[in-house]
C-alpha cells in the first residue's frame, strides 16, 4: 500500500509541475523569424528593426529602473564600439511603465552609443515571443543575424547573464558568423 501511495504522490506531483509550466507558456522558440515592430526613440522618431536586415543585431529589452539593465549599457557600449565595423547593430528598447518619462536622463546619464526608444506591451511580447501571462526578467538580449532570423534569447534570470560580458562576446561572434 505505501508503495503505490508514494507513486500516487510522484504522479501528483510531475502533473503539478506539467500543469506549472504548461501555465507558464513555453519558452521563446528559436531560432524564428524576428517580429516587424517599431521602436518609438526620442524625437518623435521610429525605429524599425526590418530596415536593419543584413545587419547583425543585439536587441536589449530592458527597464529604466532596473540596475542590472543600466549595467548593462555600458557592456553593450563597448562591443558596439569594437563589433560595428563588421556589421553589428545594438538596439535597446525600454518597456517599463515610466519608460517614456524616465529615457531622456537614462539616455543623458548613460551615454549608450546605439539607438534607444521605448516599446509597448504588445510589442515587446510580439517581438520577444512572450505569451499574455508570461513575465520575463530584464535584461533579455535577441541576438539576430543578418537574415532577420533571431537566434537567440536570454531573459535576466538565465544563467547566461552570471557570465554576461563573456557570453555576450561569444554570441556576437557565432552571429556575426
Amino acid at each position: 500500500m505505501l508503495r503505490k501511495n508514494i507513486g500516487f504522490a510522484n504522479w501528483l506531483l510531475a502533473g503539478t509541475l506539467l500543469f506549472g509550466i504548461l501555465l507558464s507558456g513555453a519558452p521563446p522558440k528559436t531560432p524564428r523569424p524576428l517580429a516587424d515592430v517599431g521602436i518609438d526613440a526620442p524625437g518623435g522618431k521610429r525605429i524599425r528593426l526590418t530596415d536593419y536586415k543584413g545587419k547583425t543585431l543585439l536587441i536589449a529589452i530592458l527597464a529604466t529602473d532596473c540596475k542590472h539593465c543600466q549595467d548593462s549599457i555600458a557592456i553593450l557600449n563597448e562591443f558596439q564600439r569594437t563589433y560595428r565595423a563588421k556589421g553589428l547593430q545594438i538596439i535597446a528598447a525600454a518597456v517599463d511603465a515610466k519608460a517614456p518619462q524616465n529615457l531622456p536622463e537614462f539616455i543623458a546619464r548613460l551615454q549608450p552609443a546605439f539607438p534607444v526608444g521605448t516599446m509597448t506591451q504588445d510589442n515587446t511580447r510580439r517581438l520577444a515571443d512572450f505569451g499574455i501571462t508570461d513575465r520575463p526578467f530584464v535584461p533579455i538580449f535577441m541576438f539576430v543575424d543578418k537574415k532577420g532570423t533571431v537566434r537567440f534569447q536570454y531573459s535576466g534570470d538565465d544563467g547566461f547573464f552570471k557570465a554576461e560580458k563573456q557570453n555576450t562576446k561569444n554570441l556576437i561572434e557565432v552571429t556575426l558568423r
